[in-house]
C-alpha cells in the first residue's frame, strides 16, 4: 500500500495585540519622536526625564529623555512597574498631585529605586501627573524646589535656586560692590518695572517685563 501524504495548513486564530511595552531597546528607536521630553528636560534643568503612563492596569516606563545608556537606574526603571496608589510614581499617578523628594538620600521607603538613584548620583527627583501620566524628573544636583510643567509663556520650567547660586559665588560681597560702584559711575539706574507691558498683547513673550526706556520698533520680542 502506498501512504499518502496529506500537509495541513493551519492558520492561528489572531489574538489582540497587547498594549505596546516599550523596553530601553525599543526606547532608543522612538527617542527621536520625543521632542517634548526633550524639551522638558532641557528647560526644568533635569538630567533625565521618564514617563510613566497606565498599561494593562500597571505604571510602566514607556518614554525617556536624557543620555540615560548603561546607567542603572534607567534599567530598573524599564523592569519597574506600579500599581495605582503604589510607591512614588503610584501614588503621584492616583492622586494627581506632585511628590517631590528634594534629597533622595532622606527618601522614604514609598521609594522603592532609592538605592539605584543614589548610586547613580541623583539628588533630587519630582513625580508630577501629567494628563494620563507621570512626569520623572531626575536632577544630578538638588534643588530648592519642583519645576512647573506650564507652558514657557506662563513662565514655566524655573528650578533656580537664585539665593543659592549668589551664595556660591566666591566673594560675592566684593564683587557686588564693585558691580555697584561701576553702575554709580556710569549713572545705571535698574529697571523697575516687574510687570508685562499692555503693548506686548498677543506677542509670543508678552510675559516678559519690558523696560520703557527701550526703543520699541516693529518687532515682536522686547529687545527688536
Amino acid at each position: 500500500a502506498q501512504a499518502i501524504l496529506v500537509e495541513a495548513v493551519v492558520h492561528p486564530i489572531a489574538q489582540p495585540s497587547p498594549p505596546l511595552y516599550l523596553g530601553p531597546f525599543r526606547q532608543s528607536l522612538f527617542r527621536r519622536m520625543l521632542a517634548p521630553l526633550e524639551d522638558l528636560m532641557r528647560n526644568s534643568g533635569a538630567n533625565y526625564v521618564f514617563e510613566w503612563a497606565l498599561q494593562r492596569g500597571m505604571l510602566r516606563m514607556v518614554n525617556s529623555a536624557g543620555d540615560d545608556d548603561g546607567i542603572t537606574y534607567s534599567d530598573m526603571s524599564a523592569m519597574a512597574k506600579f500599581s495605582p496608589g503604589e510607591g512614588c510614581v503610584g501614588k503621584a499617578f492616583a492622586s494627581k498631585e506632585t511628590i517631590f523628594i528634594q534629597d533622595v538620600s532622606a527618601a522614604t521607603s514609598d521609594f522603592w529605586r532609592k538605592q539605584n538613584a543614589m548610586e547613580d548620583g541623583l539628588q533630587s527627583i519630582a513625580f508630577i501627573p501629567h494628563g494620563e501620566s507621570v512626569m520623572e524628573l531626575c536632577f544630578s544636583k538638588q534643588v530648592g524646589k519642583v519645576p512647573s510643567l506650564a507652558e514657557p509663556d506662563a513662565g514655566g520650567f524655573v528650578v533656580e535656586d537664585h539665593d543659592a547660586i549668589m551664595a556660591s559665588i566666591p566673594d560675592i560681597a566684593k564683587v557686588k560692590g564693585e558691580v555697584e560702584a561701576m553702575m554709580d559711575k556710569l549713572g545705571y539706574r535698574a529697571n523697575k518695572i516687574d510687570a508685562p507691558d499692555k503693548r506686548d498683547a498677543g506677542n509670543t513673550d508678552k510675559w516678559v517685563p519690558r523696560d520703557p526706556r527701550l526703543n520699541r520698533l516693529t518687532g515682536i520680542h522686547p529687545f527688536n
